[in-house]
C-alpha cells in the first residue's frame, strides 16, 4: 500500500462535523465563562483617595509656582493671577474628590 492510497483512504473515512458544532462550542465557552467567579475590583480607602488626589493638586500648584517664578519672573506670593489659578485648581480637585467619595459611598451602600 502506497502513501497516496493511504491518504485517500484516510480522506474517505473522515467524519465531517455538523454545521452547528461551532455554535455549540462557542456557547459552551461562554457558559463556562459565565459560571466562573468574577474577580473583585481593588478597593482604595478614602484616605488613599484623599492622598492621591490632593497630592496631585499640590504638585500642580507647585508646578504653577515654579512657572510663575522662573518663566514669568513674577513672585507667586504677590500675584493675584497665581492665587486665582491655584484656587481654581484646588476647587476642581476638591469637587473631584467629593464626586469620587460620593460614588464610593454609593457603591458600598448598595443603593
Amino acid at each position: 500500500m502506497s502513501e497516496r492510497e493511504l491518504k485517500e483512504i484516510l480522506k474517505q473515512t473522515k467524519v465531517s462535523a455538523d454545521e452547528n458544532t461551532t455554535f455549540r462550542v462557542l456557547h459552551q465557552i461562554e457558559a463556562e465563562k459565565a459560571l466562573l467567579p468574577k474577580p473583585e475590583a481593588k478597593k482604595i480607602s478614602l484616605l488613599q483617595q484623599f492622598e492621591n488626589i490632593f497630592g496631585t493638586i499640590a504638585g500642580i500648584v507647585i508646578a504653577l509656582g515654579f512657572y510663575f517664578h522662573y518663566y514669568l519672573k513674577i513672585s507667586p506670593k504677590d500675584s493675584t493671577t497665581f492665587f486665582y489659578l491655584g484656587l481654581a485648581v484646588v476647587s476642581i480637585g476638591s469637587f473631584y474628590w467629593l464626586y469620587v467619595s460620593y460614588n464610593n459611598y454609593k457603591e458600598n451602600c448598595g443603593n
